[in-house]
């Protein structure tokens, strides 16, 4: 789950888009798992034929999850 809810910044730089960037993080942190991932998060930059392409399944984040203080 893509979320930065301090700043509520939901630009592309922000944390809350699944971008290049923020997959290549997700891949590092898998380490070797080499499955299909489904990724929540504010937006994603990628087309529907390269979400395919890297085996993934976006789906936005649900409006009622918010962080507790």
């Amino acid at each position: 789950m893509l979320y930065n809810g301090i700043l509520r910044d939901r630009s592309a730089g922000g944390g809350n888009v699944l971008t290049r960037r923020t997959l290549h993080r997700i891949r590092a942190a898998a380490g070797d798992f080499d499955g299909s991932l489904t990724v929540y998060g504010a937006r994603s930059a990628f087309s529907a034929a390269t979400l395919k392409a890297e085996r993934l399944t976006f789906k936005q984040t649900p409006y009622d999850v918010k962080a507790r203080a």
